[in-house]
């Protein structure tokens, strides 16, 4: 699963090579403490996706996924935030025995309302409005709505 944004400009999108178990993008992995400098979210905050790299190289390097299938929410719209949600299926496996990489959870009853209930969001994109990416995998809670 990734944002609709990411790989909504057709066809050529399907010659991206997409990294899983990254962390920092820079290859910079030394004193990497904290997620966000913002809120001092620790790197470790979610035990099982993500390290404390403080002192030390990134224990697990990240693998490299050719694309082979790309679906776009069908309501998404280039001009508004709304379904941006894609799914993407990779030409060969990933293997998900690796200590730093797992899949996301997502619910198994769709009667099921999220309203209210906090969820974790992560991603390298822009910090400010129209500002720069983050080169270091970020993180923030929020209250679904």
């Amino acid at each position: 699963m990734t944002a609709a944004h990411c790989v909504a400009w057709g066809r050529p999108a399907l010659k991206m090579k997409i990294r899983i178990g990254e962390h920092n993008l820079t290859g910079n992995r030394e004193n990497q403490t904290y997620i966000t400098e913002s809120t001092k979210i620790p790197i470790n905050f979610l035990s099982k996706c993500f390290f404390n790299f403080k002192g030390k190289k990134e224990p697990h390097p990240h693998i490299v996924r050719t694309l082979d299938k790309i679906k776009i929410h069908k309501q998404y719209d280039t001009a508004k935030t709304d379904y941006d949600v894609a799914l993407v299926k990779f030409k060969r496996p990933v293997d998900l025995s690796l200590p730093h990489i797992r899949t996301i959870c997502l619910p198994k009853d769709d009667r099921t309302t999220y309203t209210g209930k906090e969820a974790t969001v992560t991603g390298w994109g822009m910090t400010t409005y129209n500002g720069a990416t983050s080169n270091v995998l970020r993180a923030v809670n929020i209250i679904y709505d």
